[in-house]
């Protein structure tokens, strides 16, 4: 399966669902992060390529060695790569099995989906196009992006809603995904006691987060396999 992760805005969560809600779940996939910038997902434990919007060949390539791909489309990139693709009559996007458009319910955020979704209905690429309510603490704050989507005729499945994860910040800055500190051996717990024991303040307070990271981390993967397994129902 081939996604392709897209949006105008950035800071709506794209390289968070190319690394938590689609990597987990897809066996032996591979991110391409399409971004001139810092990589949002360098240094996580994860297999990443990262290429620039007009590095159409070198796409195709990763297409051809790979069954499941991950692309993460940087909004600085969006119209050097469909410049691109046009002068190759767009054929490179017949690997796609389908986009995802997430969206955050900020007014910006909301303006930009809007655009990249008219775009997008604009190439007519026959791809399967799914929304997903980012950071939803509440389905009300999405009212005004629902209408409007909806009066432009586009599907909204509000049941395609991720919680708004206070604790996705923390394990970012540690780089650690969800799969990893819940797979974890460690007893962080157990270990932050005997740091705090031996005067060791510093490593307590780390481990002791890292114990609280783990708790939060189940729930945050039980949504999002949840709406994986939505995605996927519809295929």
């Amino acid at each position: 399966m081939k996604i392709l992760i897209v949006n105008n805005s950035g800071n709506v969560g794209k390289s968070f669902l190319s690394r938590e809600l689609f990597y987990p779940n897809m066996k032996d996939a591979k991110i391409v992060e399409i971004e001139s910038r810092n990589s949002s997902s360098t240094g996580f434990n994860i297999e990443l390529n990262k290429i620039t919007g007009n590095e159409i060949q070198e796409l195709n390539q990763l297409f051809i060695k790979n069954d499941d791909l991950i692309i993460d489309l940087g909004s600085s990139q969006i119209e050097i790569f469909f410049n691109e693709l046009q002068q190759m009559n767009m054929s490179i996007l017949d690997e796609i099995d389908l986009i995802v458009v997430p969206v955050i319910p900020n007014t910006k955020e909301v303006e930009d989906t809007l655009v990249i979704l008219d775009e997008l209905r604009d190439l007519d690429l026959g791809i399967r196009i799914e929304i997903i309510l980012n950071r939803c603490e509440m389905l009300k704050k999405f009212d005004f992006f629902i209408a409007e989507a909806k009066a432009r005729k586009y599907i909204i499945d509000t049941n395609l809603r991720l919680q708004d994860y206070r604790a996705i910040g923390d394990l970012e800055d540690d780089k650690l995904l969800t799969t990893e500190i819940l797979n974890s051996d460690k007893d962080y717990k157990k270990e932050a006691k005997a740091a705090y024991k031996n005067g060791d303040d510093e490593t307590g307070d780390k481990l002791s987060d890292l114990y609280l990271l783990k708790n939060q981390a189940k729930e945050i993967r039980r949504d999002l396999d949840r709406v994986f397994a939505l995605l996927i129902a519809k295929s």
